[in-house]
């Protein structure tokens, strides 16, 4: 049997993958934001107004007209972004759902819009000066499939963040950490002896799990709000609390200075406030800022921001707040919740069980899996191997997940996507108790332990009107039939949180293993993968072969 050392590896690796491509988007041209949906006033806002006003159209009391409508004149318009109206028409506002209709229909998706705070956004494709940075990954990394997702924190280089601690003037923080100290939390050094390791700082954890090719930098500062904490609940986008907060710091803050990948947007914003505060409006998350205005400047916009009740414990004590964020920013770089949004059958909302099932998207107290650096683009040219029937005399090894040389194998399927991974495939890595994972030794209450795990994807993009975005990510419950049939990351060998489904040296994976099966047309895991896989340990490290079943 041949062993396929890395260095002989690196040519095979590379032309299983194709050349990292660059995006270049057309220099000068851009989606401008022009308006929502249902504005029949043209004051660009969505209120009771215009609910009046096209509930008295549907009564015959006073039709709308023309007015009520965006021109496009020679451009190309869309709702949240689509282009597929032709240049010269009209776009009705009223008609929100755009069924040609002006009816009943339009009129309850209005009130819902209202009360949601949550309007369809008009936008318009128009040439201006500002240009497209397009990507190009550092030497010898693979491109970021993530790219031209929803993310705006790049994955690569150097992303910026900035944060703002704040408090209310009824909820106050227990501890109240200096600017200076939640620098040092935020973007401070590797520090093995931190007894927070391994999240002695956002910046640490990041350097680490993408083998030293993302360096997170940023400024912290600290803020009071005007009003109390109620005034700013029931509203999911935190809009009134992020538009306060900014136009307190415009004249303070060169907001430019935190766009590292230089695209005119702010790369994101954190912002924390106290624990106390509760978890029903509070419970951290990560989303595109929703208000009305969609710049700072002439020259900055908004895009993602985090909002959280994750804070600083103590002097001493901050390992909550730096992973509970870490799990934040891998949604600003694109990645989707990895548990599910259903309760599952053991009852609970994790996505993956087991000494297998620690990810930082799904349980936010470990490393990123193989799944995510692939993903983000967190490997090396010669650390993806992507298996071809050809290779089936070769011993393939992996080597330690949490260390820079960590490695993946993928088994690719019918019509695998070989540049970008946006198809369905498995991926295999080395995962340990080392490094970022370190912290799982403290958890009794679930199996843990080192071994090869496998992870079944399904990375295919979902193109609409919206945004790009994975399609079979959880809450999409059409296309993953509420968690039960095709989802973007599942485990192979899932069990129950005391399940050992890492695997071992002996052990072999084929047709007969749990969840080693590609999905059907009905999204159950029944079709043959076709391969058979022994597991070998050799040395601080695994060996694999892989041969047709």
């Amino acid at each position: 049997m041949k062993i396929m050392k890395l260095a002989a590896a690196v040519l095979a690796a590379v032309m299983a993958m194709g050349a990292a491509p660059v995006v270049d988007a057309d220099d000068g041209w851009e989606w401008k934001n022009i308006g929502c949906m249902g504005d029949l006033d043209g004051d660009r806002e969505l209120t009771q107004k215009d609910l009046a006003l096209l509930s008295d159209h549907l009564l015959g009391k006073n039709e709308l007209t023309l007015k009520n409508a965006y021109k496009v004149g020679d451009s190309f318009i869309g709702i949240n972004g689509a282009d597929g109206f032709q240049p010269g028409e009209y776009l009705i506002t009223a008609d929100i759902n755009q069924d040609g209709a002006i009816d009943t229909y339009d009129l309850a998706l209005m009130r819902q819009e209202i009360n949601d705070n949550s309007p369809l956004m008009v936008w318009k494709w128009q040439y201006t000066q500002r240009e497209s940075p397009g990507i190009k990954p550092p030497e010898n990394f693979i491109y970021p499939s993530v790219y031209e997702l929803y993310g705006s924190m790049p994955s690569q280089n150097s992303g910026r963040l900035l944060i703002f601690y704040v408090d209310f003037p009824d909820c106050k923080y227990t501890y109240e950490p200096t600017e200076a100290e939640l620098d040092k939390i935020a973007f401070g050094e590797k520090d093995m002896m931190n007894s927070n390791y391994p999240f002695e700082s956002i910046r640490a954890f990041m350097k680490r799990s993408s083998e030293n090719v993302m360096d997170l930098s940023g400024r912290s500062y600290r803020y009071r709000t005007i009003h109390e904490k109620s005034f700013y609940e029931g509203d999911k986008w935190h809009v009134a609390l992020i538009d306060e907060i900014i136009e307190g710091f415009r004249n303070k803050i060169d907001f430019s200075s935190f766009d590292g990948d230089n695209d005119k947007s702010v790369d994101s914003i954190l912002i924390s406030v106290p624990n106390a505060a509760g978890d029903d409006d509070w419970w951290p998350k990560a989303g595109v800022y929703g208000g009305k205005k969609d710049m700072i400047d002439d020259e900055m916009y908004l895009d993602h921001i985090i909002v959280g009740n994750s804070e600083v414990k103590s002097a001493t004590d901050h390992s909550d707040f730096v992973s509970s964020y870490c799990h934040e920013l891998g949604h600003c770089m694109g990645l989707p919740d990895y548990y599910t949004y259903t309760k599952n059958e053991l009852g609970d909302y994790q996505g993956m069980h087991g000494s297998a099932g620690f990810e930082l998207m799904d349980d936010a107290n470990c490393d990123f899996g193989a799944l995510s650096k692939l993903m983000l683009g967190w490997y090396n040219t010669w650390s993806v191997y992507v298996w071809d029937p050809r290779d089936a005399d070769y011993e393939i090894p992996l080597f330690n997940a949490q260390a820079d040389r960590g490695n993946c194998i993928i088994i690719p399927g019918k019509d695998f996507d070989d540049e970008n991974y946006r198809s369905e495939f498995f991926i295999i890595e080395y995962t340990t108790l080392k490094g970022n994972n370190t912290a799982l030794k403290k958890q009794w209450w679930r199996r843990t332990g080192e071994g090869i795990r496998i992870y079944h994807v399904s990375a295919e993009l979902n193109d609409n009107y919206r945004y790009r975005s994975w399609k079979y990510a959880s809450g999409n419950d059409a296309a993953t039939d509420y968690d039960k049939g095709r989802r973007f990351i599942r485990l192979v060998g899932e069990g129950d949180d005391m399940t050992d489904n890492l695997f071992h040296d002996g052990d072999v994976i084929d047709s007969s293993t749990p969840g080693f099966a590609w999905y059907g047309p009905d999204g159950k895991e029944d079709q043959p993968v076709g391969v058979k896989i022994n597991v070998m340990a050799d040395e601080g490290s695994y060996l694999l072969t892989i041969v047709p079943e």
